[in-house]
């Protein structure tokens, strides 16, 4: 008895443990650049065992046992920088990693992932940014067309200058913010209906506006020069008859002359044209965080009526200063690395696995394809074995009384596979149509 007891007890540290296997399927997966696979290993290695050790006896050696750290690299390898660094604090909070020659490599990772964070909201920002840059430029149209309406001294006109200006004051606070972003366009949109409906009625009051009467002509006094009376002529006398010579005709009166009636000043057309250039260069200088002492200066120039030298001539110097700014924050060119050669790897023909895999899922031995799924996945990772092992963990999970685990595994195998093959396409003749919906929401980022 004694005897089978020692037995039992030397031969138990040699069973099998299933976080051990785990673990070794995720480092070796996360190695090779399969990191969905080492995701999903490494986490049923952390169910069992969520506490990292610089020295975990496993069967009969002793190991590094950092699940977080390795997860965390799988998460950034799988662009998902805020789970990443989410995994990487807890592994340094656990205070295993800083005593092992991984801290460094851990670090590495984490200062891609803040990459990575900072990309993405760059990328999420530049539509919001572009639509807003947009607006801004229509209202600042919309401007212009008021200017040339002669609706510059309204109040709705005013109402909108202090839009657009709350506008312009957003868009350069909003950073990487697409919140911000949106409240700047929706600003310059309410300015640009400001400014339309302030030139409408412009025009239509200057419609409204009776024609100046045409004053009457007044008599004037004409003066006509005295000329001396020449001496009358004798009479002659033809056959006793006297003949007198006429009388002197009245001259002709000038017409009446009508002075041109006084208009009001209006902003000419180079006018406003040149103070919408230089607002759009003054926006340029307080994006690009330089001094605006010019733009004063020309605001300055432009104000009240100036001739249409002046106009000319600040028009000219707006269009040079805003040229120079350009070339001043054009960025330099970056040359590009030297080429690194790329190893090609012999393709790994999978399809006799994907074939039995998909057999044995039409037959409904979900384990068995699965199994065959993960084999074929690690010798060459495929998107139609991600998406044929998504289908099947899917239909284990609906099988399931605690779905959500393995619909999170479906749900990452698909994402997987459109990240090798964006086009994929599940078709409702060979899948459910609860499948192919919950396919096309996790294909939509939903």
């Amino acid at each position: 008895m004694k005897r089978v007891l020692l037995i039992l007890l030397v031969a138990a540290p040699a069973l099998a443990q299933p976080w051990y296997d785990a673990y070794n399927r995720g480092v070796a997966a996360v190695r090779a650049k399969s990191y969905a696979a080492g995701a999903e290993a490494l986490q049923a290695a952390i169910r069992e065992i969520p506490t990292e050790n610089a020295k975990l006896r496993a069967n009969r050696e002793f190991i590094t046992y950092l699940p977080h750290m390795w997860l965390g690299i799988a998460r950034a390898g799988l662009n998902e920088p805020d789970a990443a660094l989410a995994e990487f604090r807890v592994s340094e909070e656990q205070g295993v990693v800083q005593n092992t020659p991984f801290y460094s490599l851990m670090r590495d990772w984490a200062s891609q992932a803040q990459q990575q964070k900072k990309r993405n909201a760059e990328n999420a920002a530049a539509g919001p940014k572009r639509d807003a840059n947009a607006a801004i430029g229509r209202a600042i149209g919309a401007q212009t067309d008021a200017l040339t309406a002669g609706a510059d001294r309204s109040d709705a006109y005013r109402n909108a200058q202090r839009k657009l200006q709350e506008a312009l004051d957003a868009f350069n606070r909003a950073g990487m913010d697409i919140r911000a972003y949106n409240h700047a366009g929706e600003l310059a949109t309410q300015a640009r209906e400001l400014f339309a409906g302030a030139a409408a009625e412009a025009r239509r009051q200057k419609a409204a506006r009776p024609p100046a009467p045409v004053p009457k002509p007044q008599p004037k006094e004409v003066v006509v020069p005295f000329f001396e009376e020449p001496p009358p002529k004798k009479p002659v006398v033809i056959t006793n008859t006297t003949v007198t010579p006429p009388a002197p005709q009245p001259l002709p009166q000038p017409p009446p002359v009508v002075l041109p009636q006084p208009q009001p000043p209006a902003v000419s057309e180079p006018l406003a044209a040149a103070r919408v250039a230089l607002q759009s260069y003054k926006r340029k200088l307080i994006e690009a965080k330089q001094p605006v002492i010019d733009a004063t200066h020309f605001e300055r120039e432009l104000a009240g009526n100036p001739d249409e030298k002046t106009i000319a001539r600040v028009a000219a110097q707006v269009a040079e200063h805003e040229r120079r700014l350009d070339e001043k924050l054009k960025p330099k060119p970056i040359e590009p690395p030297p080429p690194v050669p790329v190893p090609i790897a012999t393709p790994i023909d999978t399809r006799p696995e994907l074939e039995a895999a998909y057999r044995a899922f039409a037959g409904g031995d979900l384990a068995a394809s699965e199994s065959l799924l993960t084999n074929a996945i690690a010798k060459s990772a495929t998107a139609e074995a991600y998406v044929l092992r998504g289908c099947t963990r899917y239909t284990r999970a609906m099988l399931s009384r605690t779905p959500d685990a393995l619909l999170r595994s479906a749900a990452d195998d698909f994402r997987a596979a459109l990240r090798i093959n964006a086009g994929l396409r599940l078709s409702d003749g060979a899948f459910s149509p609860k499948l192919v919906a919950f396919f096309e929401n996790v294909r939509k980022g939903k």
